[in-house]
């Protein structure tokens, strides 16, 4: 049974891996990574935003972490901020208002106390803007996580729905919230509370490795432009390639539209509005001094800033920047058809880096680089929740299997990804 995979990022590179033979892997770029791939640029290594290593699973630190890519990882515990109101304060924000204004501080934790009690049967199916106001208080939510997830997000929270927040949302308990507001507390929640990150080289390291282990035909540069499902055959750039199965992990909204018949007609009526999400503009930055902040990454939940993150890139390996320099990734969303102003976010940038400390008036510029993630963050919504379902029944209908964080169309990480492609592999070889 010969298998074809469409993309090799982690996902598809794990399919490959977990399938052993009777595969090709095609993919449209000249190097394996995808999103998770790094460049080489004026002596910066710069991955696509950050990419971090958050491990959890017995089989992936068996598989990754102790054998494929043994020595050849550091790990961190992360040192991640928000910096709001002109100071810094301690991620994530719900249990750490220590250090904010006293009135501040005080509507969070009071709201907080008297909302959270009066909500004695939560809505079932609430809004992610209702979910943070019945979770965390108006305060809160007024404070940061509306804002944030406003900038984050580019879509009414009204509207959308709270299936992505298991991973990504930590809530705090009570006495949690209390405690941060009286304290430093330098307790870590969240599934990022550590992580992974190669020495050298940048988080191209992870595909490579898996890369090299693959035995099969993996064809670089070959980008598919038609898969018709009756005869079972993708038409690429560079060739035909027959299969019988199909394993997708490229982006579901412009795989769909390369199926030939397409979808059923209710399906296809329903698909614009089902696929929503944002674009990702990030800004690979280099400066010329070393040492400018311990911190990993900054949240930034004020109007003020047009990035909603920036991250340190050069202390998760002081190997990625040359000596004596620092590098950093800034990160801005929009819609699809919104216009981005690259010089404006430019100088928003290096102006405001230099109002909250990680700049000097007189550093150098050594590098500014961007790269833009289309899609960035898919837009959980009540009409993608009633379309994925049918979508992946008529996909393996066919034979598809549609996975990883955008080939399912989903909110994900690394070490998730790589679990997709690995279940779909076990998927198809159980058909045999």
């Amino acid at each position: 049974m010969r298998v074809a995979i469409l993309g090799a990022g982690v996902t598809g590179l794990s399919a490959a891996y977990h399938l052993k033979k009777d595969w090709v892997l095609i993919e449209k770029e000249r190097k394996v990574g995808g999103l998770a791939a790094s460049d080489t640029i004026n002596g910066f290594t710069f991955d696509k935003t950050g990419h971090l290593l958050h491990m959890h699973n017995p089989y992936t630190k068996e598989w990754l972490i102790n054998n494929l890519l043994k020595d050849k990882l550091a790990s961190h515990n992360r040192d991640s901020w928000i910096y709001s109101k002109d100071v810094f304060t301690r991620f994530p924000f719900q249990a750490n208002t220590y250090g904010l204004p006293k009135k501040v501080i005080a509507e969070c934790v009071i709201r907080f106390l008297k909302e959270r009690d009066k909500k004695a049967q939560p809505h079932n199916d609430p809004s992610f803007k209702r979910w943070c106001e019945e979770v965390f208080g108006s305060g809160i939510s007024k404070h940061f996580m509306i804002p944030y997830n406003q900038k984050l997000w580019q879509y009414p929270l009204g509207k959308m729905t709270t299936e992505w927040i298991r991973n990504f949302i930590p809530v705090p308990s009570r006495e949690e919230v209390l405690y941060g507001a009286l304290v430093d507390q330098k307790k870590f929640f969240g599934y990022n509370a550590s992580f992974y990150y190669p020495k050298t080289g940048g988080i191209q390291v992870l595909p490579d490795a898996i890369a090299s282990q693959l035995e099969g035909e993996i064809i670089m540069g070959s980008e598919a432009l038609k898969i018709d499902t009756h005869s079972k055959v993708i038409h690429t750039t560079t060739g035909s390639y027959s299969y019988d199965w199909l394993i997708n992990t490229s982006p579901l909204h412009t795989f769909l539209g390369k199926l030939e018949p397409g979808l059923p007609k209710p399906l296809e009526a329903t698909q614009a509005k089902a696929l929503e999400y944002t674009i990702v503009y990030n800004l690979n930055l280099g400066i010329k001094r070393a040492n400018v902040t311990d911190k990993h990454w900054v949240y930034f939940p004020e109007k003020q800033y047009p990035f909603y993150r920036v991250g340190v890139a050069s202390n998760f390996s002081k190997t990625i920047a040359p000596e004596g320099t620092t590098s950093f990734y800034v990160e801005f969303a929009k819609r699809p058809g919104v216009p981005f102003d690259f010089k404006f976010a430019e100088l928003a940038t290096l102006k405001a880096m230099k109002e909250f400390g990680f700049m000097r008036p007189k550093d150098e510029i050594a590098v500014c680089h961007w790269n833009v993630i289309e899609p960035g963050y898919v837009i959980y919504t009540h009409k993608r929740r009633d379309f994925m379902p049918q979508v992946f029944s008529y996909l393996q209908s066919k034979q598809i299997l549609s996975v990883g964080r955008y080939g399912a169309w989903k909110y994900s990480f690394m070490e998730e990804c790589i679990l997709d492609g690995k279940a779909a592999a076990e998927k198809v070889i159980s058909h045999q």
